[in-house]
């Protein structure tokens, strides 16, 4: 290679790495970040949206997709008109909902403005963020983070992380799940669960159906009862009950173990305040904390993650570097005073 074309190369990779340096450093998740439900965005004092602006929708069991701002109203104001005309009138006005039907998403904590975003979301877990202004160059994880059904016995994914899974977390019969969200080139963030669990006795797992059948039998008219009480038995009859669980989380990219914690769970044992999970070998792993998206501003060099974290007392939303090395975003709403 010649001196002019080594330093024309070298001239285009410095100019690509300032850009990209430039791209992250001019970016803020704190400006642009917007707390979601089903179609409704809360707006908080130091950030605005406007009519038509383009975001980013990360929403828990979907895939990410872009949406526009399609009304915009002072909290305040919803929240008046609302109370004013009543649920039932403004439910069964369609535009009505639509200009401050919002103001029963946020009916805990009210932001200081509220919008609505089209299109509406599929059928699901309306908790999630809106992001404005992204980068072009963003990677973002795409798929919803669907579950990959894999078995402990030669998983790609167990041996990659082998060395670094203790004995309390892994043992013959360990449970795992993985769930993929797929980037570009052929690659994906894996979030790898591990658990080791410790079932419920025999004499237990008896108590809790008949304790279950108790409380489903409550809500049933009797000559309906027969005939559910036969299919719950059944569904009831096919679990597998745990009384505590030791999770191995790691987060990869492509080999590369990105992220990794411990997480210890058990029934009947609060993990946020009134949310006390009842385990099975179904959702063992379904912590409070759920991570709906990664973003990458770097070409995949770091991985920020999105995480939901809902409670009865209230839901956090969080955005941080994978790694735990930075937070970009926090916020914490209250649905019970």
């Amino acid at each position: 290679m010649s001196k002019r074309r080594f330093s024309a190369f070298c001239g285009c990779v410095a100019l690509v790495a300032s850009v990209q340096a430039q791209t992250e450093a001019e970016f803020s998740y704190d400006k642009n970040t917007f707390i979601k439900y089903n179609d409704c965005l809360g707006i908080y004092p130091g950030t605005s949206l406007a009519l038509n602006e383009k975001v980013w929708i990360f929403s828990s069991g979907l895939s990410p997709k872009i949406g526009e701002v399609v009304h915009v109203i002072r909290a305040p104001e919803a929240q008046k008109k609302f109370a004013d005309l009543g649920f039932d009138k403004v439910r069964d006005d369609k535009s009505l909902w639509a200009e401050i039907g919002c103001a029963h998403s946020f009916r805990g904590e009210m932001p200081e403005s509220l919008a609505r975003v089209a299109p509406e979301p599929e059928d699901s877990f309306g908790l999630g963020f809106a992001i404005r202004a992204l980068p072009a160059g963003a990677w973002i994880a795409e798929g919803r983070g669907d579950s990959v059904s894999m078995g402990a016995k030669d998983n790609p994914y167990v041996e990659l992380v082998r060395h670094l899974v203790t004995d309390a977390c892994y043992v013959s019969d360990s449970l795992i799940r993985v769930k993929q969200f797929p980037i570009r080139k052929g690659r994906a963030i894996v979030q790898l669960d591990i658990g080791k669990v410790k079932k419920v006795s025999p004499e237990k797992r008896r108590l809790n159906i008949e304790e279950e059948m108790r409380r489903v039998e409550m809500v049933y008219a009797k000559w309906a009862w027969p005939e559910y009480k036969k299919k719950r038995l059944e569904e009831w009859e096919r679990k597998d009950f745990v009384e505590s669980v030791e999770i191995c989380r790691f987060f990869l990219d492509e080999k590369r173990v990105v992220n990794a914690e411990n997480i210890s769970r058990s029934t009947g044992v609060d993990e946020r305040v009134d949310t006390a999970p009842d385990l099975n070998t179904e959702n063992w792993a379904d912590t409070t904390t759920s991570a709906i998206g990664f973003i990458s501003l770097n070409e995949g060099k770091d991985w920020d993650v999105l995480l939901v974290d809902a409670g009865w007392e209230g839901i956090n939303y969080s955005i941080h570097r994978l790694d735990g090395s930075v937070v970009h975003f926090s916020r914490s709403l209250y649905t019970h005073h």
